[in-house]
C-alpha cells in the first residue's frame, strides 16, 4: 500500500479552522490522506488564511511541510463563510 501524506489543518479562526478540519476528515475518509500532527516527509499543511501560520510555524521549528495548501488561495475566508451561513 502506498503511504498517504499526513495532512495537518490549521487552527486559525473559528470558521476557517472548522472548514480545514472538515476537509481533513473528508479526505481521510476517502483514503487520500491521514490526519495527524507528525512532522517530516509527506506532511501537507492546510492553512486557513493568507498569513499561513501553520506552515510558517512548522518551518520555523525545522520541519517545513512537503506541500502547503491554503483556503484563502481558493477564495475561502471568514466573510465568504459568514455569507454562506446566512443562506
Amino acid at each position: 500500500m502506498t503511504a498517504r501524506p499526513t495532512l495537518i489543518a490549521c487552527r486559525s479562526g473559528p470558521l476557517l479552522s472548522h472548514v480545514a478540519a472538515d476537509v481533513v476528515t473528508v479526505l481521510e475518509g476517502r483514503g487520500v490522506v491521514q490526519s495527524g500532527s507528525e512532522t517530516g516527509t509527506g506532511v501537507v499543511t492546510l492553512d486557513g488564511c493568507p498569513s499561513a501560520c501553520l506552515s510558517r510555524r512548522l518551518a520555523a521549528e525545522g520541519h517545513p511541510p512537503s506541500a502547503r495548501l491554503n483556503l484563502a488561495d481558493c477564495g475561502v475566508d471568514d466573510e465568504t463563510l459568514s455569507s454562506v451561513d446566512r443562506q
